[in-house]
């Protein structure tokens, strides 16, 4: 039976809202218009609420009755029927939208083309396709949920793959690094222990070329008795700083400058 919007009267609100006092009535009539507006201006979804059990205990679910309130409101027979039928409707931009991941490229468009192609990739059978919205069955969603789990998984595999070789390719790299530098240290420690023996060379060269000093020859002695006759010693000049003074019967030279001891003349 087709639904028929309820339409409130053109002024009906100013009607209501007189001076004139409302029946409770015509107070229901004018709600009940203004509720029908709203629900058939907006999406309703209704929600079938079930009890659990009948004493209305915590964590209690009893099946029998819970069994018997879904077969009163019908939700069993709406389930067969919605499961025969085509329950799930997508557009073909929320369809393309969602699965074109499937098609494994970049860019798709969201049209009924690309549609068409992800299905066929897809693999699925006994769906139907409309001007602008897909019908699938029940078990449509669940076998393009197990593709979209089997790209996930090869996605997985892919990231695991790439992130091990980049890994393996950093490590050879750092390993490259620290044997170039091992390599470098050897080279230095060698050159410096080069360096150190030519050093060692050198000295020991230079210690062995230097000549020994001889030994400092004497002229010959000649006895006294071999130099002929002996000569009386040169006296020394006297210095003019000194003068001869008598005391005590001998002379004793005194230099003008400070006091210096002489021998008895």
């Amino acid at each position: 039976m087709p639904q028929v919007k309820a339409k409130a009267l053109p002024g009906a609100d100013d009607h209501f809202n007189s001076t004139r006092k409302q029946s409770v009535g015509a107070q229901f009539r004018h709600s009940l218009s203004v509720l029908m507006e709203k629900m058939y201006s907006a999406h309703p979804h209704f929600v079938r609420c079930i009890k659990p059990n009948n004493q209305k205990l915590p964590g209690v679910f009893d099946s029998p009755a819970v069994l018997k309130q879904l077969r009163y409101n019908g939700l069993m027979e709406t389930i067969r029927i919605r499961r025969e039928g085509f329950p799930w409707r997508p557009t073909c931009e929320e369809f393309a939208e969602r699965y074109r991941i499937l098609l494994i490229k970049p860019g798709v468009p969201l049209t009924q083309e690309s549609c068409l192609e992800i299905l066929q990739r897809a693999e699925l059978m006994d769906w139907r396709c409309g001007k602008s919205r897909l019908f699938f069955k029940t078990w449509h969603q669940e076998q393009l949920a197990g593709s979209l789990a089997r790209l996930d998984r090869a996605a997985v595999v892919v990231q695991k793959t790439y992130k091990g070789f980049r890994c393996r390719k950093r490590y050879r790299a750092l390993v490259a690094k620290l044997r170039a530098q091992q390599q470098q240290e050897q080279l230095e420690e060698a050159e410096r222990e080069r360096n150190r023996q030519l050093e060692q060379e050198s000295q020991n060269q230079r210690t062995e070329a230097q000549p020994v000093p001889k030994p400092r020859r004497r002229g010959p002695h000649l006895h006294p008795s071999d130099s002929g006759p002996s000569r009386p010693p040169v006296p020394r000049p006297r210095s003019k700083l000194t003068e001869v003074t008598t005391y005590w019967g001998g002379r004793v030279p005194i230099a003008k400058g400070p006091w210096v001891w002489g021998h008895e003349i």
